[in-house]
This record gives C-alpha cells, structure tokens and sequence, in this order.
C-alpha cells in the first residue's frame, strides 16, 4: 500500500537523526520514485554501499531511494 506524504514526512522525521549519522548522507527529503510512487529520497556524495545497506534494512518497509547528488552548499 503506498503511503502518503504526511506518513513519509513523519518516518523521515522519525529517523532523521539516526540518518544525519551516516557516512554520506547529504539531505533527506520526500520525492517521486523512479517506480511513480511517492519515496523518502536519501540524498548522498560516495555513499558506501555497506552503509546503503544498513539503511536499508533499518528502513526496510518504507519506500525509499538513493540519489548521488553530492554535498549541498547554501548560496
């Protein structure tokens, strides 16, 4: 069953912190899958695929998906 922003918005919350903490991440945000659905988008710069794994099987009844975006910088 797809979920809906609200619900995404509050299990990216939920987990944030924990995330912040992995090597790689760059931002989260709520996005559209490749697949149409809705998704948590975990945004990175040379994520390492051992960390994607633990995320994703820490977050593993969630929608989500990786995107290589490398580092963020406020103009």
């Amino acid at each position: 069953m797809p979920y809906t922003e609200a619900q995404l918005v509050m299990e990216r919350n939920k987990h944030e912190a924990w995330l912040n903490q992995q090597e790689g991440l760059t931002g989260t945000g709520i996005g559209i899958a490749q697949g149409g659905q809705l998704c948590i988008k975990i945004y990175t710069n040379h994520m390492p695929a051992t960390t994607k794994r633990v995320i994703c099987d820490r977050l593993t009844a969630l929608p989500i998906e990786f995107e290589e975006s490398g580092e963020f910088r406020a103009f």
